[in-house]
């Protein structure tokens, strides 16, 4: 499908004879990329882990463009593993320049499908409490998915309008990212889809949800905090236009300026210190970042967008909550603990079983959830999930039945340190790891009966269930592959 006429013109008019060098951009073929997964190991050596050649990305030490179809990286048992996430190069640039640390509350207000979260918990060595949010729950769950594929386990999940969580945690968030939806010109070199949706209208209709939304996220952050804000599109009414919108209402607040290899600081259009990254100069579809600081100081907070004049209360701040199992810890009874305790001592390595201190460990449910050291429940947002889901739990009379859970078994480090019971290595010629990633049964002579980490280059990829000398895969319905290639090496 051609590019729309009108975004064209208006590029011209925004570029001048350059134009034609991004419009041909966006044209060319995309190539795939990934960002190695830190959770995992040193991103260099599981960078020679890749079958595949590869180049770095500028601006992201874990960064790789890989010369392979799209197809292939995504099927690769590697992916499976959470060993690494398929990321736009240019969408990389952004946690990168967030920069959060172990120990900070850092808020990506728009999180799904999840790339930018789990790069967030992975720079700060899963060590900061990461509250990954979309509104909309069912893309939630879908972040909430990759969250867990990549092993983090500091992050709370939440389904929540921004106005709930700058209800919950104002002035506390030491970090803020809004990639804010938008028109989406960066992504039409690779959907036909976002090409057919565009229309000048839309840009000025995502401008105003973005200058709603990044003015909710400013009231996030704490004094001395940041605030960073991305969009993929090129257009300054949805970039450097709703920056200095909220500038000119926040004077606490002043961009830190950004040098990021390979992109064009914004000076031209008018926000010196922010960056763009153009598909026509380096790798990546298309982004814009800038990055705020708010000062030290008091800031008294006017009314939301879509506030009441007389109240200032929201509207969306005023419908009832959406509540869940998810969204108040429960406590853990007996029986739920004496079963974690009896599985943790017979599996779990000393260290592992280290980390489920006193208090950490609560129950949602019939799940069993290891909770970051810092969470505390959010009032009116709702949580899908808060850290790591370990176990589900049945009633069995006056004790518990416990049955370790897929995330669990991919949990960051996990296949290293933290199982202590049988593994099952899966070769990638074998006939055995296909049978495994389609949910069959395989051969595992010698294997003890019981439960087993089947692992992938040593990269856990989940449980089996061993019974003389077959194997059956545990791997959840959702995430089984059907056809499965044996030679995926």
């Amino acid at each position: 499908m051609p590019l729309p006429s009108r975004f064209a013109d208006r590029m011209r008019e925004l570029l001048g004879g350059e134009a034609a060098a991004l419009l041909a951009a966006l044209d060319e073929p995309r190539p795939p990329a990934v960002r190695l997964n830190a959770l995992r190991g040193d991103p260099e050596a599981l960078a020679a882990l890749l079958p595949w050649p590869t180049s770095p990305v500028p601006w992201c030490r874990a960064g790789r463009l890989v010369e392979a179809e799209t197809s292939a990286v995504a099927a690769h048992p590697l992916n499976d593993a959470g060993v690494y996430y398929q990321q736009d190069p240019a969408a990389m640039a952004v946690a990168e320049a967030v920069a959060p640390r172990p120990g900070e509350l850092v808020v990506d207000l728009a999180a799904a499908p999840g790339g930018k979260a789990t790069h967030l918990a992975a720079l700060a060595g899963d060590g900061a409490l990461v509250v990954a949010n979309d509104v909309g729950e069912r893309r939630a769950r879908s972040l909430l998915g990759n969250v867990e594929r990549l092993g983090v386990t500091g992050a709370a999940v939440t389904s929540s309008a921004a106005e709930r969580l700058a209800a919950a945690l104002a002035g506390r968030c030491d970090a803020v990212l809004l990639d804010a939806p938008c028109s989406g010109e960066g992504m039409f070199r690779r959907s036909s889809a976002a090409r057919a949706a565009w229309t000048e209208a839309g840009v000025a209709r995502h401008a105003e949800l973005q200058r709603r939304l990044i003015l909710l996220a400013a009231e996030l952050v704490r004094p001395g905090g940041r605030l960073a804000y991305s969009t993929c599109t090129f257009d300054p009414r949805e970039n450097e236009e709703v920056v200095l919108w909220l500038l000119a209402r926040r004077p606490d607040l002043e961009v830190e300026p950004l040098s990021v290899p390979g992109t064009e600081d914004a000076g031209r259009f008018g926000l010196p210190g922010a960056v763009r990254v153009w598909p026509h100069r380096s790798p990546g579809d298309g982004h814009f970042l800038a990055l705020l600081r708010r000062r030290e100081g008091p800031h008294a907070p006017g009314p939301r967008p879509g506030a009441s004049p007389a109240s200032g209360r929201s509207r969306a701040s005023a419908r009832p909550a959406k509540r869940g199992r998810g969204d108040a810890p429960g406590a853990l009874d007996r029986a739920a603990r004496a079963a974690w305790d009896a599985f943790a001592a017979e599996h779990l390595t000393p260290a592992w079983r280290e980390r489920v201190a006193p208090g950490r460990l609560a129950r949602f449910g019939a799940r069993l959830l290891l909770l970051p050291g810092a969470f505390a429940p959010m009032a009116g947002v709702h949580v899908l999930r808060a850290g790591l889901h370990v176990a589900d739990v049945a009633a069995s009379g006056a004790s518990a039945r416990l049955s370790p859970s897929h995330a669990l078994a991919l949990a960051a480090g996990f296949a290293q340190d933290g199982w202590a019971g049988p593994r099952l290595e899966l070769a990638g010629d074998d006939e055995a790891l296909a049978a495994f990633r389609e949910g069959g049964s395989f051969a595992a002579a010698g294997a003890p009966d019981g439960l087993a980490l089947a692992t992938y280059r040593g990269f856990a990829l989940g449980w089996a269930s061993c019974r003389a000398g077959t194997a059956r895969s545990l791997l959840p319905r959702g995430l089984r592959r059907l056809g499965a290639a044996a030679s995926e090496a």
